[in-house]
């Protein structure tokens, strides 16, 4: 083992001289900036609600209501005046209504629009008319035979009695009485789906002069010389 030695003391050299390895040190991370969450955006539209208005309603063809009050969307009437209700009926608007209804399958602008043509219900026989005789023609000399021309046959329509309320002018049929009623005739069931009005049974001529029909009480038609020419309109007061 060397030793050194200088005036009083002496030193010993235990072994060679290692120059130190450093310690590496570990940077302090940055911190990452966080963003706000983004909101989420929906991708449906908010959808706007229908508006319905309700009525008071009655059947077309004077049958048993189902319903009295129907439900159709906003501003329908009266542009339209007749629901197609659920149960296959039509029904004519009678007054705007604060009650709830049933909401109506369809609408349309008159009974007539709405009440498909009816079958004609069995009553008294349409008598049949009878041809005219088709004369013979004489074979000009020298020519072909002429061949007969066929006599049309006249074909019957509906001809169906219903129990009204009729009038010239007074109320228009609406108050009986002192209106007059009675059976009248016409070619479907119900006088807010008649085209036509008759004279008497068998239908076979049309009415005469201007008359006005109420059947129920609420609404009346007018016809002149057997043909509808207005209606429905709102009845007046009665006495």
């Amino acid at each position: 083992m060397p030793t050194l030695s200088s005036g009083n003391g002496t030193v010993t050299l235990v072994g060679p001289c290692v120059t130190p390895t450093p310690t590496p040190v570990t940077p302090t991370p940055t911190p990452t900036a966080v963003g706000p969450t983004p909101t989420p955006t929906s991708a449906l539209p908010t959808p706007t609600p229908t508006l319905y208005d309700d009525y008071t309603i009655t059947r077309c063809d004077g049958g048993f209501n189902n319903y009295t009050v129907g439900r159709a969307a906003a501003n329908t009437f009266p542009t339209n005046t007749v629901l197609l209700m659920p149960d296959g009926n039509c029904y004519e608007i009678i007054d705007p209504s604060f009650t709830s209804g049933t909401l109506a399958s369809a609408v349309y602008a008159n009974c007539i629009a709405c009440i498909p043509t009816p079958t004609p219900t069995p009553g008294a026989p349409t008598p049949t008319p009878t041809p005219s005789p088709t004369p013979t023609p004489t074979p000009t000399p020298g020519g072909p035979t002429p061949t007969p021309t066929p006599t049309p046959t006249a074909t019957p329509g509906p001809c169906i009695a219903i129990e009204v309320g009729f009038s010239t002018g007074l109320y228009n049929g609406c108050c009986v009485p002192p209106d007059s009623s009675g059976i009248k005739y016409f070619n479907a069931n119900s006088v807010a789906s008649a085209t036509r009005l008759y004279s008497g049974l068998g239908c076979t001529e049309l009415d005469r002069g201007t008359i006005y029909i109420s059947q129920f009480g609420s609404t009346y038609y007018e016809f002149f010389n057997g043909v509808k020419t207005a209606g429905p309109t709102s009845c007046p007061s009665c006495p």
